[in-house]
């Protein structure tokens, strides 16, 4: 019985620290996934400035990147 008792015990730790490894893992998924909005967003805010500053019209744009990438 001893031996049952010690792998319980053994099992129950495994499985507390895949759960505390879970929660790390989601935490850093949430981080990921903010940091890709954040450089998306400034990256967006950065061709919209460009296309202000040389006074385009964005249907301008729009043809130019459709031609490009076909």
């Amino acid at each position: 019985m001893a031996r049952q008792s010690d792998y319980g015990k053994k099992i129950e730790a495994i499985e507390k620290k895949i759960a505390v490894k879970s929660e790390q893992l989601m935490n850093l998924k949430k981080q990921l996934s903010d940091l890709q909005t954040a450089a998306a967003k400034s990256q967006m805010e950065e061709v919209i400035a460009f296309i202000t500053e040389k006074n385009l019209q964005p249907g301008e744009v729009l043809a130019v990147l459709k031609e490009r990438f076909q």
